[in-house]
């Protein structure tokens, strides 16, 4: 395994840039020594979420300084990939005017720090990506371990008609949905989050 590989391992999960430390560290090491031996460089992919707001303040431009920091640290070249994700925020009932307000702003602040970004709705499009994402028995859904999570989580933040238990089962399932094609779409890649590591 390549020197540069323990390096870049050693930043990604340094106490500066990380919350938790990775369920399988092998399998992360693994994934940059595949990406090195293709063309020497990381690519470095994560969603960008939405909430209330219409407008970013200082609070993104820390989180996206953060990631820059992460990135220059980094003893390789390496490309970070925001998915501005107003597909989710749709789904959970947000103002549609300000989610595009304020994922322009982000994908303008990125642009800054040489980030790349690319709207989660013109990847689902690209993909035929559409509702339903597909269906969960009741037994099913009650053996699921994030259950209960998930729907405390959706109490929190969905805005629409559906129960906190529907919306938690929708999300759950786009989520099984996405995860398949963004490993198509981004090979190779090293997953960043700002979520609990259970999501």
């Amino acid at each position: 395994m390549r020197p540069a590989v323990a390096q870049a391992y050693g930043v990604l999960t340094g106490r500066d840039f990380r919350s938790h430390h990775p369920d399988d560290p092998d399998w992360v090491k693994t994934r940059i020594d595949e990406a090195l031996a293709r063309d020497g460089s990381l690519s470095l992919v994560g969603f960008w979420g939405v909430g209330e707001r219409g407008s970013a303040n200082g609070v993104e431009t820390q989180a996206l300084d953060n990631l820059s920091n992460l990135v220059s640290q980094l003893p390789v070249p390496a490309r970070l990939t925001l998915i501005l994700a107003e597909e989710h925020g749709r789904l959970n009932g947000k103002d549609g005017q300000k989610v595009a307000d304020y994922l322009a702003g982000i994908a303008a602040l990125a642009d800054e720090r040489r980030f790349e970004s690319v709207h989660q709705s013109l990847l689902w499009s690209k993909w035929g990506l559409r509702e339903p994402f597909g269906t969960l028995s009741d037994s099913e859904w009650v053996q699921n371990p994030l259950a209960r999570t998930l729907e405390a989580r959706s109490q929190k933040h969905y805005r629409g008609d559906l129960s906190a238990r529907q919306d938690a089962q929708r999300y759950y399932l786009m989520c099984l949905a996405e995860r398949s094609l963004i490993a198509l779409d981004f090979p190779l890649a090293i997953w960043w989050s700002y979520s609990s590591p259970e999501f």
